[in-house]
């Protein structure tokens, strides 16, 4: 009888021993999927970073003759290039400037190739080091070589297009709410670029640049009989102004 009561013993005690590792193994999962998913979003706005860095140093590098500037946004553009993007196929709503003659101008164009940016970058750096009297070569071999991890996030969507002058291009999405959203944008000329809350005319963005990137965080709350059918979103305008005569180029990416 004794020896029963003892087996009980012992017999609980081992289930109450695996619970707990149960509970502990179910709680490490939980943390290593949060923290999966911060870096999956941290890297979502590093993708766009990088972008619009690539384009600020390669315009730095080309005034200022600084061949560790083109080096530098190489290597980012080496790296944005293994990036899975998604095409931005919303077609704009376009508005022309009373005072112009132009006809809308409605152009979508091929989207950048990365990999041939970075190569002629790499090229364009090595031959301005020779001007400079600069031995480029094992830095440049190090950049091409150098093993460049990212979090397997999906990338940003884009889009590249044309727009005339006094025209205007509106793009709408809806936001998932109460998540930071990432933008970069970058033109042959300062344009005026406007965001807007749709749903209450609240204004995030309105400024003149040729290339820059921000996050918001569209705040909205929800009840939580509401939270149930999905994640709330919120709707956008985003409006993108050519203020001067001759049409230029221009590209978004949204993440």
């Amino acid at each position: 009888m004794i020896v029963m009561h003892r087996l009980r013993i012992v017999a609980l005690a081992g289930l109450v021993f695996l619970l707990g590792m149960s509970g502990t193994a179910s709680a490490q999962k939980k943390k290593v999927a949060e923290a999966n998913e911060e870096q999956a979003a941290a890297q979502k706005g590093q993708d766009i970073k990088d972008l619009v860095l690539a384009y600020q140093l390669r315009d730095l590098g080309r005034k200022n003759k600084a061949p560790e500037a083109l080096i530098t946004a190489a290597s980012l553009f080496r790296k944005v290039s293994r990036v899975p993007m998604t095409a931005i196929e919303q077609k704009p709503e376009i508005e022309v400037a009373n005072d112009s003659q132009a006809a809308p101008l409605d152009q979508v164009l091929a989207p950048p190739d990365y990999a041939k940016e970075a190569d002629a970058l790499f090229d364009e750096a090595l031959a301005l080091g020779a001007s400079l009297k600069l031995n480029l070569d094992p830095l440049i071999h190090h950049a091409k070589n150098r093993t460049v991890y990212r979090s397997p996030a999906t990338g940003p969507q884009h889009v590249t297009r044309m727009i005339g002058g006094g025209q205007t291009q509106a793009f709408r999405f809806k936001l998932i709410a109460n998540q930071p959203t990432h933008f970069g944008f970058r033109a042959t000329v300062p344009m005026r670029i406007t965001v807007v809350q749709a749903n209450n005319e609240a204004v995030w963005v309105d400024s003149f640049i040729a290339v820059g990137h921000t996050t918001w965080y569209p705040a909205h709350h929800v009840s939580p009989k509401a939270a149930k059918k999905g994640p709330p979103s919120v709707p956008i305008a985003i409006r993108i102004s050519n203020i001067a005569q001759p049409p230029a180029q221009f590209q978004f990416w949204l993440n």
